[in-house]
């Protein structure tokens, strides 16, 4: 597999990212696990939004750019599976500043907007803005339901994102059944 270089921040060696990255190689099969590594590679290196479209032209790969499209709607993995390995991953890499420190690591579950202008995107709806802004109450937007973990960093908390999950609106679901609310999104997180 052949990864062109990003314009990444230098805090971490493209080969250990690599090596990290390894861990879930066993979650793909072989051409899936490299269209993996690059969009974790594109999204970590790209001054631009992470469309698709980049994740592709930021690769040196030959196939032809609608199979990254494919990867993420039809291939045979999940993104909860992924999930559990970056989280289990993460516990078992980080350590207490000191030895003998108690390391207080705390889940933080929320739902979050991607503002998004045009209508053929999956899930799309107005919601009530996150913020008080005078350009108006309502955003065109996706909602995710996101988990992470926080860690207090300095004075401050670091959040690490592990798993989102799309809500979409009832009335935008064909089958009522597979409607969920955010809360039953956030359930479904937790538990696998």
């Amino acid at each position: 597999m052949v990864l062109k270089a990003h314009t990444m921040i230098n805090i971490i060696e493209p080969t250990e990212i690599l090596f990290l990255l390894l861990n879930f190689q066993n979650l793909f099969t072989a051409p899936s696990f490299e269209y993996f590594c690059h969009f974790i590679l594109s999204f970590m290196g790209l001054d631009k939004e992470g469309f698709v479209t980049n994740v592709y032209l930021s690769s040196s790969s030959k196939k032809h750019w609608t199979n990254y499209h494919r990867f993420l709607s039809h291939y045979q993995w999940t993104a909860i599976e992924v999930s559990k390995k970056l989280f289990w991953l993460l516990l078992k890499t980080i350590k207490p500043v000191a030895d003998g420190e108690r390391l207080e690591i705390i889940g933080a579950l929320d739902d979050t907007y991607t503002e998004k202008h045009g209508s053929k995107f999956y899930g799309v709806s107005w919601y009530h803005k996150p913020h008080n802004n005078k350009k108006g109450n309502k955003i065109w937007a996706n909602c995710w339901v996101c988990f992470g973990l926080l860690f207090q960093f300095g004075t401050g908390w670091l959040f690490f994102p592990i798993c989102a999950l799309l809500y979409v609106r009832k009335k935008y679901i064909e089958n009522s059944i597979q409607f969920k609310t955010k809360l039953e999104l956030g359930v479904e997180i937790i538990e696998n």
